[in-house]
């Protein structure tokens, strides 16, 4: 046998190999003569009952490495006479804040959930470096609550009545039956989102039921659609909802609570076009069981004596008992059970501190008990 027939000959085959795969080693960190200031806002904790403004500690200078937003500008006045105008235009726009008298930073939410911050920096020559940084919600919706505070900051008033924009006479009318029509399969929609098991659908269900109750058109017809039906067994469930929703986790109880702003905003939206067409007494007539019932009448006032931890849905249930109480003197008794004046007289007072529209609703609201 040759030395070639005596070679044992291998077959190529492919070799399985294992790998890990794991992180880069982390970057040396740069070197610098001052702290990198944190961009992102603080978590969001109690509100600090603020009296009489914002109460403006020493200001610290603009650090080395720090992005600057492009809503920011430079005043030259002192930091306390910045803090009280940029206060008072919070309460006068109704925005919910959040004050931390030791960062000079101020978080801040619009009404339809637009979150951003409020900081200020010791700028050059002795002037207050104002700083608004947006963290969520409608870009158009902070653009214009930036332009309110950064004009507050410099002592400009905001205009009492924005601009508004009218449809052109070129663009085609749409017949009373052809906005019906639209919105009924408005609803249909809504109805079809709301019966889904994603949390995104939901949400979307009651933004766009929120839109519908407030638009010009079809109000009534709006309104007694969605005040029967599964969409009122739905919303009266989402406003008892905050109580269930301490077992859930942050995301979950995030979405329920935006949930429960919500319904509460449809539900005065409702209940006021009703008033003003004078359909409201009938309709509570026929449903008594289930929009006055004592179960609902205890969460509106439970809700209005939170108006320290969260105005925006204060303010809503408000303006549902105002037109409940004002149709009804059943529903008057039985907020008078629940101890509901005190309740209102709190709310009003952080009304006057930090809300202006919560302190109109809670000023009306108290004629009527």
């Amino acid at each position: 046998m040759s030395n070639y027939e005596r070679k044992q000959v291998v077959e190529d085959k492919p070799q399985m190999r294992s790998m890990q795969i794991m992180s880069a080693a982390p970057m040396p960190l740069m070197p610098r003569s001052a702290p990198i200031a944190n961009k992102i806002a603080p978590s969001r904790k109690a509100p600090q009952q603020v009296e009489g403004g914002w109460s403006v500690g020493p200001l610290s200078p603009l650090p080395p490495i720090y992005c600057l937003e492009r809503t920011h500008l430079h005043v030259d006045d002192s930091a306390a006479n910045v803090g009280d105008r940029i206060a008072e235009c919070l309460r006068k726009e109704s925005i919910a804040a959040v004050y931390h008298k030791n960062e000079n930073l101020v978080d801040a939410e619009t009404e339809d959930n637009v979150q951003f911050s409020i900081r200020l920096f010791e700028g050059k020559n002795g002037s207050v470096l104002v700083e608004v940084q947006k963290a969520s919600g409608c870009c158009y919706s902070y653009c214009q609550a930036a332009k309110a505070v950064l004009r507050a900051a410099k002592g400009i008033r905001t205009p009492a009545k924005r601009r508004t924009f009218s449809i052109p006479p070129c663009v085609p009318k749409v017949s009373a039956e052809e906005s019906e029509a639209a919105t009924r399969d408005g609803l249909e929609l809504a109805e079809q989102l709301l019966a889904k098991q994603q949390m995104d659908a939901n949400l979307l269900a009651v933004e766009s039921l929120v839109h519908l109750s407030k638009a010009t058109e079809n109000q009534c017809f709006t309104a007694r659609c969605i005040l029967s039906g599964q969409f009122q067994v739905k919303l009266l469930s989402l406003i008892d909802s905050f109580d269930s929703a301490s077992g859930h986790d942050e995301i979950e109880r995030d979405h329920l609570n935006m949930m429960k702003r919500h319904s509460l905003a449809i539900l005065a939206n409702c209940f006021a076009a009703l008033e003003r067409s004078g359909e409201l007494v009938s309709l509570l007539q026929q449903q008594q069981q289930e929009l006055t019932s004592k179960g609902v009448v205890s969460a509106l006032v439970s809700e209005v004596a939170a108006a320290g931890e969260r105005p925006h849905d204060a303010c809503q249930a408000a303006n549902c008992l105002r037109t409940l109480l004002a149709a009804s003197e059943e529903t008057k008794r039985k907020a008078a059970d629940l101890n509901a004046c005190e309740a209102i007289s709190q709310a009003r007072h952080t009304g006057v501190c930090r809300h202006a529209a919560l302190e109109d609703a809670c000023t009306q609201l108290r004629t009527l008990l």
